[in-house]
């Protein structure tokens, strides 16, 4: 096998995110071209990529579910890369990595905590905190947030398809508290959260404000009384406590838009497009008193 040149793997990173891109959904060419820029950065030609090289990146990457992604992407990179430019990927062998669904579930105290923390933290994470906890969506949906998907006059957040993980538009009813966050917002362009000297990016310094949270968390105290926590632990935490408070499980799959849609088959999902507004909206209605109850329990 001879290669038609000895191309830069920078140069095919780009030529790859160009032509495989334009069969992706905008989210996920986000998601690939942010992972294949951030870890893989190789100023050498393509063939000359060692297998050896390839785990060792991605042995650098700690979070187990960065690690995972990365190991997804990079191989579905020199898969497309074969037989245009290499005859096999160095990829080959590399086992997928375990990774352990994690159970966190914040408890009534910890979630408070987050919440009186989150509400004394700066724009934009604070609101985005907030957010998270009283909608329970993802953080890219909540921090890529758009003055154009939000409808307040019927109270609904209207998440396009591009940018929701199943590829399925989704629509958010939300309540008094949630609708006190967004009009206590700053009058930005479209996006709500933008990115600090980039506005026309959504916000992304998400690490260093998290330690910051956790700093302010934890306060004077010796040892913070919410520990090893996540984001995304807040939405797990409120789907739980939403199955919790008596929401059907049914209405639950819908508030996180996932696809399972409690115990409905597979045909029912085809044709049953009913959005269950009315019931998702008593349903956040609900959660938001009981965030409220908790807050105002924990200011007694």
């Amino acid at each position: 096998f001879q290669p038609p040149d000895a191309a830069a793997f920078t140069s095919v990173r780009e030529e790859f995110l160009e032509k495989h891109g334009a069969t992706l959904r905008p989210r996920s060419l986000y998601q690939i071209k942010r992972t294949l820029n951030l870890y893989f950065k190789w100023q050498k030609p393509i063939d000359k990529i060692t297998h050896n090289e390839v785990v060792s990146v991605l042995d650098g990457i700690k979070r187990p579910s960065e690690r995972a992604h990365a190991m997804k992407d990079i191989k579905t990179f020199f898969t497309w890369c074969v037989p245009r430019h290499i005859p096999h990927s160095p990829c080959e062998g590399i086992r997928k990595v375990e990774q352990k669904d994690r159970e966190r579930v914040l408890t009534d105290p910890e979630l408070i905590a987050v919440w009186k923390a989150a509400e004394a933290f700066e724009y934009p994470f604070g609101p985005i905190v907030r957010l998270l906890i009283t909608t329970g969506q993802r953080r890219g949906e909540i921090g890529g947030l758009r003055r154009s998907w939000n409808d307040p006059n019927a109270r609904i957040i209207k998440f396009p398809s591009e940018i929701t993980k199943n590829g399925r538009e989704h629509l958010v009813p939300y309540g008094q508290m949630t609708e006190k966050i967004l009009s206590e917002l700053p009058k930005t362009g479209d996006l709500l959260f933008p990115a600090r000297g980039k506005p026309e990016n959504a916000f992304s310094g998400y690490s260093p404000s998290k330690k910051h949270l956790d700093e302010l968390i934890k306060g004077d105290h010796e040892k913070s009384p919410v520990a090893h926590w996540t984001l995304h632990d807040l939405r797990r935490t409120a789907s739980t406590q939403w199955a919790e408070i008596g929401i059907p499980q049914h209405i639950n799959d819908r508030l996180l838009n996932h696809v399972t849609g409690g115990k409905q088959s597979r045909v029912a999902r085809i044709y049953n497009r009913y959005e269950y507004l009315a019931e998702k909206r008593d349903a956040v209605e609900l959660w938001e008193k009981r965030v409220a109850e908790l807050e105002g329990r924990a200011g007694v």
